[in-house]
């Protein structure tokens, strides 16, 4: 079975879920050669859903996505209280899947299992020793609330996505036991599987992966210290961001990923677009649900990509995003100092739904609703009524504009009722 692991950077709640401990993993091995990925920078809690139901665009007609209500939940800090979790937890119900084949984690570590109330996802986070409880229940509500808000698709692949979450402290878990028991949990057959996990976990950020496609598995890693990685960026963001690329991806199971590779652009769209899309959902559901504000957040990053345009020589505003397309380009821009191109991506989005017309949130399920069937170029010409090659052009020309008058772009969508 092929695995495919590149790390991108990156409710009302009806869990079923069981905790447990366990104890020293086993020590199969998978080919898994890992690329990380940082989530992005950076309201008053709410009722209401986000309703995502895509555009329908000929051909085909995509089909329609709901989002389930949010249940009210403060994050006002990075730790989440003992009557969150209680409150959360006395919902579950035991989930065991017996016929999966994981070995057991190391012994101390912390578990839970949840399937999404879609069906669609089955979670295994697995805090391992040396994790800060506290931090780790932050992880398993807000990825798994964020799952409620933004279900998988029913039609992408059959089956339920397995997500493994693993959660762990860079100085004081043990990191070889770590990658022992997710090469293990990941069913990778690489002699080379742990020490690809094990080397970079100590500097590592956030980040996911699709593992599998066949069944479809995903694993997303929460590397933390004392406290989140970032403590001054809602963890809201991290967990949104993440999941995005996961909802993106698994859109994708289906198509032929036998050509994909670092100069190729990746089948969910170029690397601007899969970032840029993953920080704009990310700041409107950490908005939703915690106290992270999306015009706050976004005009931030909005100056940022700025300044750094002002500072930068030798660019040509229409090459900027044609600078970070693909794997490759990613990190040529970087050794060549162009680091703040592909963070460039979250305004050209902003600019990219702007020019499309309302209904942003549609719009972006729409493009992934039509990805399997026509391609992201054309599913990106069909549902924002312009090329790629187009939009580079407009989007250089928006960069040229003074900084009040990109500003005026940072207006938060609403969530409609459900």
């Amino acid at each position: 079975m092929q695995v495919v692991l590149k790390f991108v950077a990156v409710a009302a709640l009806l869990l079923s879920c069981s905790g447990s401990g366990g104890s020293v993993a086993s020590t199969t091995s998978a080919g898994l050669t890992p690329q990380t990925g940082d989530a992005p920078e950076h309201g008053e809690p709410a009722d209401g859903s986000l309703s995502l139901d895509p555009l329908k665009a000929e051909p085909p007609e995509a089909p329609t996505t709901t989002v389930s209500p949010a249940a009210k939940t403060s994050s006002s800090s990075t730790q989440t209280t003992t009557a969150d979790i209680d409150k959360q937890f006395e919902l579950c119900a035991s989930f065991d899947d017996a016929n999966r084949p994981e070995g057991e984690p190391p012994t101390g570590s912390i578990t839970r299992r949840c399937r999404s109330s879609s069906g669609k996802a089955a979670f295994y986070f697995v805090a391992y020793p040396g994790t800060q409880q506290h931090l780790f229940e932050d992880v398993v509500l807000s990825i798994f609330e964020t799952a409620e808000l933004l279900p998988l698709p029913d039609t992408a692949f059959s089956g339920t996505a397995e997500i493994l979450v693993a959660v762990w402290h860079r100085f004081q878990s043990q990191h070889q036991e770590i990658a022992e028991h997710r090469c293990a949990y990941l069913s990778s057959e690489s002699p080379w599987c742990i020490e690809d996990l094990q080397e970079p976990m100590i500097s590592q950020g956030i980040g996911m992966s699709m593992v599998h496609r066949d069944p479809v598995m995903f694993e997303i890693v929460w590397p933390t210290e004392n406290l989140h990685i970032d403590p001054d960026v809602s963890h809201w963001l991290f967990a949104a961001h993440e999941w995005f690329h996961v909802y993106g991806l698994a859109h994708t199971a289906n198509m032929d990923a036998s050509v994909e590779g670092p100069a190729v652009v990746p089948l969910d769209g170029p690397i601007w677009l899969r970032e840029g899309l993953a920080d704009y959902v990310a700041a409107l559901i950490a908005d939703h649900v915690s106290d992270a504000d999306f015009v706050s957040v976004y005009s931030d990053w909005v100056m940022q990509t700025h300044n750094e345009f002002a500072a930068t020589i030798n660019v040509l505003p229409s090459e900027v995003l044609a600078n970070c397309t693909t794997p490759a380009t990613q990190v040529w821009a970087e050794e060549m100092g162009g680091a703040w191109q592909c963070p460039a991506g979250r305004v050209a989005v902003l600019q990219l739904l702007s020019l499309a017309g309302p209904d942003s949130l549609e719009r972006i399920s729409g493009y992934f609703h039509q990805l399997p069937n026509v391609g992201w170029e054309e599913s990106f010409r069909l549902i924002f009524g312009r090329s790629a090659r187009v939009f580079y052009e407009e989007f250089g020309e928006f960069l040229l504009l003074p900084l009040n008058e990109k500003r005026d772009l940072v207006v938060r969508p609403s969530f409609e009722p459900g």
